[in-house]
């Protein structure tokens, strides 16, 4: 499917939607665009866009893999020691959350309770 619809250059985001059975959605990291450029990309289940029938999404599956798309890795990547999303300001956590779980602090260590309302802080 991608490497007949594929548009544009690596600067181009190229998003398609599909009826996907095992997760919400997926994307390319940066660095696969020199190895596979037709395969770049997001794909997200359809119903995850706002006024589908997944009502928790609404549009932040697009948002989240738009993230990896931009190179962000999830928050929770490495655990309390990793490097989580990248961004130096992003505390710590040990893995992902699930619903909201506000207060959450997943790492003792870390001065701040997790990122749970941060787009990259759950599975996609």
């Amino acid at each position: 499917m991608k490497k007949s619809l594929h548009k544009g250059r690596s600067i181009h985001l190229n998003v398609y939607t599909a009826s996907l059975s095992i997760n919400n959605g997926y994307s390319t990291l940066p660095g696969g665009y020199a190895r596979a450029p037709a395969q770049d990309g997001i794909v997200i289940r359809f119903t995850t866009l706002p006024g589908g029938s997944s009502p928790d999404r609404q549009g932040g599956t697009l948002v989240h893999e738009c993230g990896h798309w931009l190179g962000l890795l999830h928050t929770f990547y490495g655990g309390c020691t990793g490097t989580g999303d990248g961004v130096a300001d992003t505390p710590p956590e040990a893995s992902e959350a699930r619903g909201c779980p506000i207060g959450r602090k997943s790492c003792p260590n870390s001065n701040l309770p997790d990122p749970i309302r941060e787009y990259l802080a759950f599975i996609s």
